[in-house]
């Protein structure tokens, strides 16, 4: 799996298909990432791929929502991340709340819902009312539902893999999903450097 992901850095450092055209008009580079694709989708530990894939993903809409929102509407609701990995926690895992807990979720709901308050207008469900219609804010919450999935596998792998060897792993599995999303969802490399 490694050597196919260097095969893909050296596509990408030196761009055979700029050279030769026909290689580009080929979409070589995007044939390779199938391929590394599909042997991926071959590796042993499909939790692993699972937490990777949704941790790019989530990442992905994420950059998506503060692209197309004010930053100053997307930062508080990514304070929801602690609460929705919680409550998964809580259903999932069996894991148990403290009353300190519970008060400080409320107090990061609280938190987010005065920030999300326009000054100008008066109506107390203002704020819920633009997070419901808007399509970005769900997008951020589908996000966070992802990390918090992602956060509970990574609590079950952490269990029998060690902490640093998880992470580096991870990592480069996060890489191969972004070079996979960079090339069907976008225009590979070249949508990059023409950016």
């Amino acid at each position: 799996m490694i050597w196919l992901l260097c095969g893909y850095i050296w596509l990408f450092i030196h761009r055979p298909f700029e050279v030769w055209p026909w290689l580009g008009a080929l979409r070589i580079e995007r044939i390779y990432m199938l391929v590394t694709l599909a042997v991926w989708l071959g590796a042993p530990n499909k939790q692993l791929i699972r937490s990777s894939l949704n941790r790019a993903f989530a990442f992905f809409f994420v950059a998506r929502s503060v692209r197309h929102m004010e930053i100053s509407v997307t930062s508080p609701l990514l304070n929801f991340g602690p609460l929705i990995t919680t409550v998964l926690a809580f259903f999932l895992l069996g894991e148990t709340l403290t009353h300190t807990q519970i008060i400080g979720l409320f107090i990061i709901m609280a938190g987010a819902y005065v920030l999300e308050i326009d000054h100008e207008t008066h109506g107390i469900t203002d704020p819920i009312k633009r997070l419901v219609h808007s399509k970005y804010s769900w997008i951020i919450f589908v996000a966070l539902g992802l990390y918090g999935f992602s956060s509970i596998i990574d609590k079950y792998l952490l269990g029998s893999i060690e902490p640093l060897v998880y992470l580096s792993i991870a990592h480069v599995f996060i890489a191969i999903n972004f070079l996979v999303m960079i090339n069907l969802f976008h225009d590979g490399f070249r949508g990059i450097n023409h950016a």
